[in-house]
């Protein structure tokens, strides 16, 4: 009842486009919003919950179309009440909502078909015929975990050689290569971008696009599943890129199922480099590299054993591209956590440990590992789980419950979703000693988390789900 009475919300329209709007305009995404707030009988409203409408062009065509089809649409039906078609008219009244879903969905539709997508094809073209020109050595860093971090560690390391460009932020898209690409003098020596995977063909696209000299894969993880037929179709994406480099050229997360593919690296260095004497806390972590050459002291404000991989795969890329020691050392001591990526923050005698960007299995792994080595008294963990998980959404919630139950925080915090009743009873199953809370204002427990913070207190929060996720 809640569901059908908000179809009728003056705020209908704009609520929709909202949604519209969070799904990048895909109308078969918007549509499966839709269907999950019936289900779940949740109104209209409280999928405006973390941002508001961006009233950009588009936005305001489609709010004023859906506007104008609901005046008609009453028009429509004041037209029949006053000739006495009361029957006319209570049915046009009915059916108004459904009519105005799909005016602004069809609308939306069209301009996919006769304006996004053309407009996609132009922009890649343009895209592939800039970058087969420039002569700059080419990186792609790709997989399901890690990227943004991996390419910032990276494009640190690189930042002393002079004509180096990284594609800015977690931006990964075709749009974001074609931005990025308009913009380039034509006189870089290195290129550094990131590849996403949203949907089958993503990476097979991005290969023909853009000519490449090296590759860092940072791991699979079952991310947007719910646009793959499974995990093995994901793997064969990046398994494309053996056609366009060879193996040499390939740095891979030996913890992955596409060892080779590549040359691995891992906590325990890449190749002949081997790693010694780590130390993690949450102040950052520092090791040392050891080649047959020299020995690399790595000391950063970053966070988690996890990142040693990545740094030696960084550094050891860097170091055949012509950059020195004491210029690796010098980088990783400028490291600093990203924004919502393991971010340490201390507040009130205690810690908050911000990891809310973080969107995959593997990623609360680490993060959980780092929570159990951290000396505190009292540890809590935050989480609403995963979003995107496809059929392997069981298996995955019930991996997440296993390891929370191995590093036993004192307090875990479940934001109440379909994904965390899975957590929560597989939690109980396992025996769990810790207290489980359950959540449903995700926003007013993050507001309230500095009066829950004392001293000797480390709070780990892990992913944080859209409005477009049920």
């Amino acid at each position: 009842m809640k569901f059908l009475l908000s179809l009728f919300d003056p705020k209908f329209v704009s609520h929709l486009v909202y949604m519209l709007q969070q799904d990048d305009y895909e109308p078969l995404k918007a549509a499966g919003w839709l269907k999950r707030l019936a289900k779940n009988n949740q109104p209209l409203r409280s999928v405006r919950l973390r941002k508001q409408l961006d009233m950009t062009a588009r936005a305001k065509i489609l709010v004023l179309f859906g506007y104008a089809i609901t005046i008609i649409t009453v028009s429509a039906a004041a037209w029949g009440a006053a000739n006495t078609k009361i029957v006319l008219a209570v049915a046009t009244l009915t059916a108004l909502p459904i009519l105005t879903i799909a005016s602004v969905l069809g609308l939306t539709w069209l301009g996919w078909v006769f304006k996004v997508r053309p407009e996609r094809k132009r922009q890649k073209s343009t895209t592939k015929q800039i970058l087969s020109k420039h002569k700059a050595k080419k990186i792609a860093v790709m997989g399901s975990f890690g990227k943004t971090t991996v390419k910032e560690i990276l494009g640190q390391f690189l930042s002393t050689i002079d004509g180096v460009a990284i594609t800015p932020g977690n931006l990964n898209t075709s749009m974001a290569h074609y931005k990025f690409a308009k913009q380039l003098s034509g006189d870089e020596k290195i290129l550094v971008f990131e590849l996403g995977e949203d949907e089958p063909g993503d990476i097979a696209s991005f290969l023909d696009t853009i000519k490449f000299d090296y590759a860092i894969i940072t791991g699979i993880a079952p991310n947007h599943l719910d646009n793959f037929s499974g995990i093995e179709q994901l793997e064969a994406e990046f398994k494309l890129v053996e056609k366009q480099l060879p193996k040499d050229k390939i740095l891979v997360n030996n913890q992955d199922t596409l060892q080779d593919v590549g040359v691995e690296y891992g906590q325990s260095g890449i190749r002949n480099w081997k790693v010694r004497s780590v130390n993690s806390s949450i102040h950052g972590l520092s090791f040392k590299i050891n080649t047959p050459q020299r020995t690399i002291d790595i000391k950063t404000q970053l966070l988690g054993r996890h990142l040693i991989g990545p740094i030696c795969a960084c550094a050891h890329l860097a170091s055949e591209l012509g950059v020195s020691t004491s210029t690796i050392e010098k980088a990783a001591l400028d490291l600093l956590p990203h924004e919502h990526r393991l971010q340490p923050r201390p507040m009130n005698g205690g810690w908050i440990i911000d990891d809310s960007y973080n969107g995959n299995i593997e990623g609360l792994t680490a993060g959980l590992d780092l929570l159990q080595e951290l000396d505190f008294k009292r540890k809590i963990y935050v989480t609403p789980g995963l979003a995107e998980q496809g059929n392997q959404k069981v298996q995955v919630h019930e991996q997440l419950a296993n390891k929370i139950n191995s590093v036993r925080p004192s307090l875990t915090v479940l934001m109440n979703n379909s994904s965390t009743k899975i957590v929560k009873n597989t939690l109980k199953k396992l025996g769990y000693t810790g207290k489980i809370q359950l959540v449903d204002d995700p926003l007013e427990y993050y507001e309230s988390l500095p009066h829950l913070l004392a001293a000797n207190t480390v709070i780990m929060l892990q992913n944080d789900w859209t409005d477009n996720y049920d």
